[in-house]
């Protein structure tokens, strides 16, 4: 397979890769809970993001890549805001962040 073949098949799969992970990426949610003497809110969302690794090795690894790997980052960020008795309010914000890594 010779170079711009190769190159144009790398391009569109990166295409499609791109476009399903921001398809993918955002997941907002909203919770409200209410009683007699309370209300508490959560707010957040949930992100992924896949990426693989294709092009020069030096490259990849100054941008925190590796090539031909595939990662699945995730992330998910909450507030949360509580009332009670009317008188009391809690906020709290909480961010978590892992990544899988996929090796052949």
């Amino acid at each position: 397979m010779d170079y711009k073949r190769r190159r144009t098949i790398t391009g569109k799969i990166s295409f499609i890769l791109i476009a399903i992970a921001l398809l993918l990426s955002f997941a907002a949610f909203s919770v409200t809970e209410q009683g007699e003497n309370f209300k508490l809110t959560l707010t957040g969302s949930k992100t992924w993001t896949l990426s693989y690794g294709i092009g020069d090795a030096s490259g990849l690894a100054r941008a925190g890549a590796s090539s031909y790997q595939l990662s699945l980052d995730q992330s998910l960020a909450v507030d949360i805001v509580g009332e009670a008795l009317s008188v009391l309010t809690i906020e709290l914000t909480s961010t978590t962040k892992s990544r899988q890594v996929c090796r052949r």
